[in-house]
This record gives C-alpha cells, structure tokens and sequence, in this order.
C-alpha cells in the first residue's frame, strides 16, 4: 500500500470516527499533496508525499517554537498534536552515528578532500538517507569532514 492510500484510509477511518484533530491534519496533508499534483501534473509518489510531510511537519515546529514565544499554550498544544500526526507517516529517523558512518562512506567513495566536493557528498548522502536523517544535521557532517 502506497503512503498516499494509507494517508486516504486513515482519513476516511478518522471522519468515520469523527475525530476531529486527525480529520483536520489529513484534510490538510491530503490538500497539501493534491496542490503538488496539480502544479507537477503528474502523481505524487511516496517521495514527493515524504518531502511534503518534512515540509509541513517543519511549518508546525516553527509555528510551535513562535507560539510558545508567544505565551500561546493554546496553540502550542494544538501544533504539537499536528506534528504527531505527521510524524506518524515519515519514515523513522536514523541516529546521528548511523549517518555520520554513511557520511564518511560516502566521502570516502567519491574520494572527497575539500568543501568544493560538499554539494557531490550532500546529494548522495542524502540519497543513502532516502529522507530518514535531518538535511541540516546532513550539512553540518558533511562540512566538519570536508573541511580540516
């Protein structure tokens, strides 16, 4: 079953169970995938629905950090909820250790010496993550190995 059909099951199972917080994070998942396909013209694939998630779970982290600048625990609570929702369908996250070992094999197969490689090691590490690490945790491995 693809991500898109889960996502599409689960929201039909949370209208049916009227829940209200599940319905409305899929209604907006669900939104947020159809503007892609729409502005691709094609259909999305688990990677680009992945890609989305990272975007949306990214928008509610910002918003709850804003929040709780605010005082706004209200909101905070609500964000959180959100997130969890989200969370529930990106793959799950690899340790720091897992990725700076696929960091150094990396660097080590493309023969990388200096920060000019770094956008070469950024993209096949990001490959070799298949979206299972942080792009920015990526970034800052990569720049502490390529640069001595």
């Amino acid at each position: 079953m693809s991500l898109k059909e889960t996502i599409e099951s689960d929201y039909l199972s949370a209208y049916k169970s009227k829940n209200e917080q599940t319905i409305s994070t899929l209604r907006m998942v669900r939104s947020a995938y159809k503007n892609f396909e729409i502005n691709e013209r094609k259909e999305a694939t688990d990677e680009d629905i992945i890609r989305i998630l990272k975007k949306e779970a990214k928008q509610r982290q910002d918003s709850i950090t804003e929040f709780e600048k605010a005082g706004r625990a209200d909101l905070v609570s609500k964000e959180k909820a959100d997130l969890d929702i989200i969370s529930e369908y990106l793959p799950k996250m690899i340790s720091a250790d897992e990725v700076e070992k696929i960091v150094d094999a990396v660097v080590a197969d493309l023969g990388a010496t200096s920060i000019n490689d770094m956008g070469k090691v950024m993209a096949e590490t990001i490959k070799r993550t298949a979206g299972a690490a942080d792009n920015a945790q990526i970034s800052t491995l990569v720049r502490q190995k390529l640069v001595k």
